[in-house]
């Protein structure tokens, strides 16, 4: 592993068989690993404050390790150039969305919440206005995601996979003044979706 700025992405096909105990093996490399993705069976424990150690993070990802809710937001809410923070199959009610906000120096954020999420969260998201992109994969066609974007104001990037979005959400965008970037996965788009997306003034 070089002495450089490095990122590293733990995983295996059937999910990664590490405990979080292992990361203090990555322990020197804490002034450097400014990327850590994990993917597999890890689970919040005791040792989850081994996070905290890797000051310098700037991107984290956690996919399938059932490490979230009030246990893991104390530990990453102090690592000071986190900006960064991918989640995967997480549970997106008001209270995971509250102990984001926490999150203030968070500019880029994924969530895979399928169809977890409460109109609730997607409402306390919305107040999120430091946010330049956002990535969302969900099940449902929720009524409230198009008043959440609407108020994103600094979103550059948006990226959704969801082929039932709610009414509203393409005029939404097309009024975001500093949208540059959509990835619209699996969405069925109408005549009518693309001219609200046309009317957006910095769309590429």
């Amino acid at each position: 592993i070089p002495p450089t700025p490095f990122g590293l992405w733990i995983s295996s096909h059937h999910g990664c068989p590490a405990e979080m105990g292992k990361l203090k093996s990555l322990a020197r490399f804490r002034d450097t690993l400014i990327e850590l993705e994990l993917w597999g069976d890890f689970r919040a424990n005791k040792e989850l404050n081994e996070l905290q150690a890797f000051r310098k993070l700037r991107s984290l990802g956690l996919c399938s390790t059932e490490l979230w809710g009030h246990t893991l937001v104390p530990y990453i809410q102090d690592l000071p150039e986190l900006e960064s923070l991918r989640v995967d199959e997480l549970k997106f009610t008001i209270d995971e969305a509250r102990l984001l906000s926490q999150l203030r120096q968070l500019k880029h954020l994924s969530l895979a919440v399928y169809d977890s999420a409460t109109p609730e969260a997607l409402d306390c998201l919305a107040g999120f206005s430091h946010l330049k992109s956002l990535s969302l994969y969900l099940n449902k066609p929720f009524p409230e995601l198009s008043e959440c974007l609407s108020r994103l104001e600094s979103l550059s990037h948006f990226e959704v996979n969801n082929s039932k979005l709610p009414e509203g959400v393409f005029r939404s965008l097309g009024n975001l003044p500093q949208v540059e970037e959509l990835k619209l996965i699996n969405a069925n788009l109408m005549d009518k979706d693309l001219q609200d997306l046309s009317q957006a003034p910095t769309l590429a």
